[in-house]
């Protein structure tokens, strides 16, 4: 069965990320929520915010629904269902999924307090990427999440 590698690098605001082949070839980049240690909701606000998913190995199978057609969704996650690769622009628009683009951009990299932290960071190009990913990915394969901290750790 095929293997992917998301890389991720934890940001206050968001986890970016790149997925990559068995082989080094990148596929795209990722945006998702912030690494909350798994916490389904967000303890700071009223919203139904979801953490990143723990690093780890996980199946992902095709999946299909109204909203969100012709996608993969990744299974095995403790305590955690429906986790989904979709498009998205901005973390407030996922719960726990993971959005595919071309390129995660910093909108505020002089670090403006007055602009909006859910805001901060840009998944560009979310449906092009989304449109790539879907060409790429076979019906199932095996996703193995890491970070640059656990890289630089071992």
């Amino acid at each position: 069965m095929n293997q992917y590698t998301l890389i991720r690098h934890y940001r206050k605001e968001a986890t970016t990320g790149v997925l990559i082949t068995s082989n080094g070839k990148k596929i795209c980049q990722t945006l998702e929520r912030p690494n909350f240690n798994n916490q389904k909701d967000n303890p700071n606000t009223p919203q139904n915010e979801s953490s990143c998913i723990p690093e780890g190995t996980y199946f992902c199978k095709k999946y299909s629904s109204k909203k969100y057609p012709d996608t993969w969704e990744i299974t095995g996650v403790k305590g955690r269902d429906s986790i989904l690769f979709h498009c998205a622009n901005y973390i407030s628009e996922l719960l726990g999924c993971i959005a595919i683009c071309n390129q995660v951009i910093d909108m505020n990299p002089k670090e403006d307090p007055k602009q909006d932290p859910i805001k901060r960071w840009l998944a560009s190009q979310s449906r092009d990427g989304f449109a790539k990913f879907k060409k790429e990915m076979p019906k199932e394969f095996i996703l193995k999440i890491i970070s640059t901290d656990s890289l630089c750790n071992t």
